[in-house]
This record gives C-alpha cells, structure tokens and sequence, in this order.
C-alpha cells in the first residue's frame, strides 16, 4: 500500500503527555522562537510541502500557539513545529524525519497544556505515531481519508495543524 499516494489515512491522536520521550538528539541541537515571519520556515515549507504558507503561520501565532525553529549547532534551519497552552500541536515540518520524536517531545514539554494533547498524524509518519504512542496518547475516534489528485507533500516529515491547514 502507497501511504504517500493520492489517498492517504489521517489519524487523530489524544491523551496526556508520559515524560518518556527523551531528549532531542541528532542533528538539531537548538531551538528558538518563531517571532515572525521567517524565511528558514518558508525554505522548510517549499522542501517538504512544496509551497510556503506565511499567512498560515501568522494565524497559527495570531491565536496562541508558539512556534519553534530547530537549528544543528552552525545554526541551518532542519525543521520547525508548533504548540499551544490548548493541547494542540503541530503544524511539525522537519527536513529529517530522524528528527520527528526528539521534536514531538520537545514541542509537547516546552508548552503544559491545560489539558490533554491533541494532534492530526498522516498515515505516512510512522515514526510520529510511535512517538505519541510511546508518549502515552492513543488513537481516537475516526480517521480521515484525504485524497488528491497528484502527490503534493512528504507526509513522513510533516504534521498538519488540522486537515484544513495542511
């Protein structure tokens, strides 16, 4: 089965975050705020996505979640994601899906939710659904099939904020 291909599972993930994600490692060995627009974000939109999306982002801040920048120690921009008091996280775009648990941990420790943590996975990231499976969230209510016509985006390295801002 192509999990990449024009139909491709989007599962929704819930529960309380479990400190058993470790620390980041590999080649992102810092973060920083996103404060604005930033064209590192944009580069990293356009190599996994295919296009940048500035006024999503600043919707994404506009309403409460803080964003964050994952640099190697030189400072080259390998990723980015975002997370909210709310429990919701992601928008997740990572130039190495090696990345992708160190990041989750990171993005799910930096910023308590009030409540639980909530997230859209696609199908294709197998390790951010290992990861928030390890991390104590399950699998809940019905997944979303999302379907297109021609493959846009590298799911194994992105997280959507929701379906509707992919």
């Amino acid at each position: 089965m192509d999990l990449q291909g024009p139909r491709a599972a989007r599962a929704a993930s819930v529960g309380a975050v479990s400190p058993r994600l470790g620390p980041a490692r590999g080649r992102a060995e810092q973060a920083r705020a996103i404060d604005s627009i930033d064209r590192a974000i944009d580069s990293i939109d356009r190599a996994v996505l295919g296009y940048a999306h500035p006024a999503d982002h600043a919707h994404l801040r506009a309403t409460g979640r803080t964003g964050f920048v994952y640099m190697t120690a030189t400072g080259e921009p390998v990723g980015y994601g975002y997370s909210s008091e709310v429990g919701r996280f992601g928008p997740v775009s990572l130039l190495d899906e090696t990345l992708t648990a160190a990041v989750i941990g990171h993005l799910m420790a930096a910023i308590k939710p009030r409540g639980a943590t909530s997230v859209w996975v696609p199908g294709a990231n197998d390790r951010a659904i290992v990861a928030l499976l390890r991390a104590g969230l399950r699998i809940e209510g019905f997944p979303a099939q999302l379907c297109w016509t021609r493959p846009f985006a590298t799911f194994d390295r992105y997280v959507p904020a929701s379906l509707a801002l992919l």
